[in-house]
């Protein structure tokens, strides 16, 4: 949609606001040219924030800038002098196994501070569900089986290929070269540090075992 005809259709929206008891606005920065246009920001602020009345609620959202210290541009910062409270919303990209999102309070100017609440999308749930202490140890035996397993299918790849077994360098040199997980630019030290770990994690959940000859099976 045209910057126009989004500028014209909530204008149109705003034209009774007395029936409106919440407003969302997704992306408020499509509604004009640029997020650092002084003049535009606090004409389109000023434009909302008149027709605010005590039983409607306003919510918008803006990317938050690189410095993480506020919303961007010259909207994002008019918008935050003028608003009764902001959030943040993150993803958790460390855990690449589960998409875990946080929600974080930024400021509440009426009240404290809330403590940040943590939610994940859930398939039996059809949508997004606040991770209580239960769903939070769910998850977490769901992310150490699926790394056990990942371990036991690595284990198994690197002796495909061999009835004899594999002395320690052998096993270590086969999880280097075939595990994924361990980065190929990674000096050579750290690569033997991190196969060796591996391998120490298998004989502990027994998928290894030291064989008479001396050789890993």
């Amino acid at each position: 949609m045209h910057l126009d005809k989004r500028n014209e259709f909530l204008r149109w929206i705003l034209k009774e606001p007395e029936k409106i008891g919440l407003l969302i606005i997704d992306g408020i920065a499509d509604f004009v040219k640029s997020i650092n246009d002084e003049e535009k920001a606090r004409e389109l602020g000023d434009f909302i924030f008149s027709k605010i009345h005590d039983k409607m609620g306003v919510v918008t959202a803006i990317h938050e800038g690189k410095d993480g210290q506020g919303a961007m541009g010259h909207l994002g910062q008019f918008l935050e002098k003028k608003c009764s409270g902001t959030i943040g919303l993150f993803k958790n990209r460390k855990d690449k196994q589960v998409a875990t999102h946080k929600i974080v309070c930024k400021m509440v100017r009426e009240r404290g501070d809330f403590d940040d609440i943590d939610f994940v999308c859930s398939d039996l749930d059809k949508g997004f569900v606040i991770m209580n202490e239960e769903l939070k140890n769910m998850l977490k035996r769901s992310i150490e089986e699926r790394k056990t397993e990942g371990l036991r299918q690595l284990i198994s790849l690197a002796f495909y290929d061999t009835m004899q077994g594999h002395s320690k360098v052998s096993l270590r040199n086969k999880i280097i070269t075939i595990d994924k997980e361990i980065n190929a630019d990674l000096k050579t030290e750290s690569k033997k540090k991190a196969a060796d770990r591996r391998i120490q994690k298998a004989f502990e959940f027994g998928f290894l075992k030291n064989g008479e000859n001396g050789r890993i099976k």
